[in-house]
């Protein structure tokens, strides 16, 4: 499978998941290629957060760590879908990588 394009994917994000706030990497630490969810600790308008580092899911992803974290089901599934992954910058800050 080819992974989705970074624009098209920050577009897709951001009209199904506005909260998420998604942008070029770049806005972050200069670090290139990826995507920043700048809305990471913000909620979803179904009360769920974005991302919760500190919260065991029922199906987390793994940090490179192996420290299983949570990301909002709706913005796991576009990503999933979209070939890339997630990974925590810190505990409050969630990247996509290809």
């Amino acid at each position: 499978m080819n992974a989705m394009r970074r624009g098209n994917l920050i577009n897709k994000i951001n009209r199904l998941v506005p909260e998420a706030r998604a942008v070029p990497s770049e806005e972050y630490n200069g670090g290139d290629g990826g995507v920043w969810i700048r809305g990471s600790e913000d909620y979803h308008n179904d009360g769920t957060r974005i991302f919760n580092y500190w919260e065991w899911a029922d199906e987390p992803h793994k940090s490179p760590d192996g420290v299983p974290y949570k990301v909002h089901p709706q913005l796991r599934d576009i990503i999933a879908e979209a070939g890339w992954f997630s990974e925590p910058q810190n505990a409050g800050c969630l990247m996509l990588w290809k």
